[in-house]
């Protein structure tokens, strides 16, 4: 019986000894992804596909399976699902504790490294934590680190994108991190910090780090229909609620009917000077949804002449311009 690879050593001891199940992923091959494909956008961090199906749902902790699964792809990276016994701050460019501890003052750094970018972003804390906190398990990945702490409940996010800094991610339940000794596409092999050795206790969040990504949930929540409206005047939410009742009856597709709801959100809410013209737009938007046959037109009129009426519109005024938008909206276009 061959012996099982390096990397497949590594796959059967990480659920056994951390708690947290693995997956096959990619690996690099001579600068290239090995899935073949020269414009991969992910290139030794994406799932294999004949193996991880589900991707880090295929994530396993049977001593069989990873041993089946490295056997025959002796060379794949390994990805490690987080959030079941950590989860991992990812701060993406080569970053030294050194460079951290040489900041004097840290208001005045300056680049897009994580650090520059959590400073600027007022997280000094953070920073402070990095250099000089009690630490867990970092790994080097192929341009930077991955910090574990333990689980925090909170959920993946990705940089500006998920409302933190510039370069800085966070993997959390139903996320995943590259684990050593897997092989980044830049040649570099991911390693376990000897300061930080994976067999180190993981502690748990720092309040910074907590704060930071409480942050980050308050940038990027989008507010429920219902707290829209909540912010509204009373005779406008009472329409709104009215008109949310009415409409958990339709048929329509619930996009389609969001876009109905929102839509009427904001008519309803238009003061004196804009009505017209916010009713106008909010007609040729959901004509579309009419001409697909998404939403019932008779519907969509009576929704917005309810909303325009709430927002003080007249009458006349609102049937000529819905009459016109839903109209604009459905009439043929040249070629």
């Amino acid at each position: 019986m061959t012996a099982l690879s390096n990397n497949g050593q590594w796959a059967l001891w990480y659920p056994a000894h951390v708690g947290a199940p693995v997956f096959a992923l990619w690996w690099a091959d001579g600068g290239r992804c090995a899935c073949g494909n020269d414009d991969c956008g992910d290139p030794g961090k994406h799932p294999i596909p004949s193996v991880s199906p589900h991707g880090v749902n295929s994530a396993t902790s049977d001593p069989a399976v990873i041993t089946r699964i490295w056997t025959r792809y002796p060379e794949a990276n390994i990805g490690l699902a987080t959030g079941h016994t950590f989860d991992a701050l990812d701060l993406d460019y080569f970053l030294t504790m050194e460079a951290v501890d040489q900041l004097d003052d840290p208001d005045t750094h300056e680049g897009d490294d994580p650090i520059a970018t959590i400073t600027r972003a007022g997280h000094v804390g953070v920073v402070d934590w990095l250099a000089r906190g009690e630490l867990g398990p970092i790994s080097q990945t192929g341009k930077g680190r991955h910090v574990l702490v333990q689980p925090t409940g909170g959920k993946n996010r990705s940089g500006v994108k998920g409302g933190l800094p510039l370069h800085v991610d966070w993997r959390a339940k139903g996320g995943y991190i590259v684990a050593p000794p897997s092989v980044h596409i830049t040649g570099n092999t991911y390693q376990w910090l000897d300061d930080f050795p994976i067999t180190a206790t993981i502690p748990a969040a720092p309040p910074a780090l907590v704060d930071m990504l409480a942050d980050a949930e308050k940038r990027t929540h989008r507010p429920t229909v219902e707290e829209r409206i909540s912010r509204l005047s009373d005779p406008v939410a009472v329409f709104l609620r009215t008109h949310l009742a009415r409409s958990t009856e339709s048929r329509s597709p619930r996009y389609a009917q969001a876009a109905l709801e929102a839509e009427a959100a904001e008519v309803a809410a238009a003061t004196k000077g804009g009505r017209n013209d916010r009713l106008n737009v909010a007609a040729l938007k959901l004509g579309r949804y009419v001409i697909s046959g998404e939403l019932d037109e008779g519907e969509v009129y009576s929704a917005l002449m309810r909303a325009a009426e709430a927002s003080g519109q007249p009458a006349r005024a609102s049937e000529k311009t819905i009459g016109s938008g839903l109209f604009g909206a459905t009439k043929p276009v040249a070629a």
